[in-house]
């Protein structure tokens, strides 16, 4: 089964069932475990709307998945969508 833990410039990285694994070439953004209204992961450093409107870009910190305020995992996956990344002009 492979996992997806990291985009960079919208390519993802994958883990799958090896115990070991490096990201030592580039910065990695984490993986939120949810899925926006298109059927792409949703990661750390993205740009989402939640219904529509621009939410802000999703970061981690205490311990969760955040955007403008908003706690990520109260969303379902269909209500969100994402428009950009941070790393992207």
């Amino acid at each position: 089964m492979k996992i997806p833990v990291h985009k960079f410039k919208n390519q993802i990285a994958y883990v799958d069932n090896s115990p070991y694994w490096t990201t030592a070439d580039y910065i990695g953004w984490l993986d939120t475990g949810v899925v926006d209204k298109h059927g792409q992961h949703v990661f750390e450093g993205d740009l989402i709307k939640i219904n529509g409107s621009e939410a802000g870009f999703i970061n981690f910190h205490d311990g969760a998945f955040w955007a403008g305020g908003l706690l990520i995992k109260n969303f379902t996956d269909g209500e969100l969508e994402v428009v950009g990344h941070i790393s992207e002009d």
